[in-house]
């Protein structure tokens, strides 16, 4: 379970801007968008929008809510409308790993429908609003919005790396060099930038990093501090910001 006495907000600051191109100029950027999951709704038509949402069912949850636990029977996928949703997955040993962290226009339970039981556990972390739809409700959109087929088939090869990505860096890379590759996927992927050209993202605790990391609280929150002694980060009361964006993507190799 979350800490949810710990929340951050992960920031860029002024040098959003500047994170981004040097994102690009290295090509970390390039490889950074495979790892930006494909919304179901892209390129569809006022039309076809209006046919998903006749058969989607909208559905609000209040933080802390579990929607889904794994072993559970799968038969609804949902997708992300607000919010903030973490799926998990619960060894048998009992330690809960998260494996992703989802907002708006993201996909969940879906790599479910065609099996008995749910892999993943989901838990809402932020309050959330999502539309619903049946394995049933697919085959109707598979054949009638053929854009709906081609965004349908990129979020589940988009599941496939974003989980291969997860255990590459388990199996091969230090804690330091998981957390701030991990910090560095969250901004990437799912910050937003306000009127001050803040790249910025919230509701996400230092537990819900541990459990991205595979690693403890404290051995992250350890990694962060010395992130932030070495000039990459700084911390504070529910934030996070980036000060030296290339510096820290050089701590991704250590």
């Amino acid at each position: 379970m979350s800490d949810t006495t710990s929340d951050t907000v992960i920031s860029v600051g002024d040098k959003s801007l500047r994170f981004v191109a040097k994102l690009q100029e290295i090509g970390y950027a390039s490889q950074m968008d495979l790892f930006k999951q494909k919304n179901l709704l892209d390129g569809l038509s006022e039309t076809e929008l209006k046919i998903f949402r006749d058969h989607a069912k909208p559905r609000k949850y209040r933080r802390g809510t579990i929607i889904f636990e794994q072993e559970d029977i799968g038969q609804y996928t949902y997708w992300v409308e607000s919010g903030w949703v973490k799926t998990y997955y619960t060894s048998l040993s009992g330690k809960d790993i998260t494996v992703g962290l989802w907002t708006t226009g993201d996909l969940i339970g879906a790599p479910d429908l065609d099996f008995e039981t749910r892999l993943l556990s989901a838990q809402v972390i932020h309050d959330a609003t999502m539309l619903t739809f049946s394995s049933k409700d697919i085959e109707f959109f598979l054949a009638n919005i053929p854009q709906f087929s081609r965004n349908l088939i990129a979020a589940l090869s988009f599941k496939v790396r974003w989980a291969t990505n997860i255990f590459d860096r388990l199996a091969t890379e230090s804690v330091l060099a998981r957390v701030a590759q991990t910090v560095l996927s969250i901004a990437y992927a799912h910050g937003s930038v306000d009127r001050g050209h803040t790249l910025f993202i919230d509701s996400i605790t230092h537990q819900d990093i541990a459990d991205m990391v595979g690693a403890s609280r404290p051995s992250t929150s350890l990694s962060l501090k010395k992130l932030e002694k070495s000039g990459f980060i700084r911390v504070s009361f529910r934030r996070i910001e980036i000060l030296d964006p290339e510096g820290l993507m050089d701590r991704r190799y250590e």
